[in-house]
């Protein structure tokens, strides 16, 4: 049986820079494109999220960045989620895998759980908010997230 996998900054890098088809060195890089700089927020935010013994300090150094770089970037990205229902389930089914990969020991159990309710929340918010402003493009976006056809509006 092999050993544990324990959730750390470093499988937050890796496993965001999967996703998002680039590497742990361009996350933590200079590189400025678009695609970079998002896997890179999301990472940091990730890491803000379910690394709670962890500060922004820590976290910014990891990436090789200042602390309020990673605030700014928890910020973007809490704006992004409640904008952008697919983002939010994006990074709700990354945080599902990143949860998942890793035994919750018991004393970070609750820290855990808030932070996995609270991006349901705001998962739920954004929902609810992206329904009322457009119900067709809504329907059509939940039917592609689940892998089927178009909801019927």
């Amino acid at each position: 049986m092999s050993d544990p996998v324990i959730l750390d900054l470093g499988l937050v890098m890796r496993t965001v820079a999967a996703r998002y088809q680039t590497s742990v060195d361009l996350i933590r890089g200079r590189r400025s494109t678009v695609a970079v700089i998002r896997a890179r927020h999301v990472a940091m935010f990730l890491a803000h999220r379910l690394l709670p013994v962890k500060s922004s300090v820590e976290i910014g150094r990891a990436f090789h960045r200042d602390h309020t770089t990673v605030l700014a970037a928890v910020a973007k990205v809490e704006a992004q989620v409640m904008r952008d229902a697919g983002f939010a389930a994006e990074l709700r089914r990354l945080e599902i895998e990143l949860l998942a990969m890793a035994p919750v020991q018991d004393a970070d159990m609750d820290a855990a759980l808030r932070a996995a309710g609270t991006i349901a929340a705001e998962v739920n918010h954004a929902l609810i908010h992206e329904a009322a402003r457009d119900p067709k493009r809504f329907l059509e976006r939940v039917g592609k997230l689940f892998g089927g056809a178009p909801c019927a509006g």
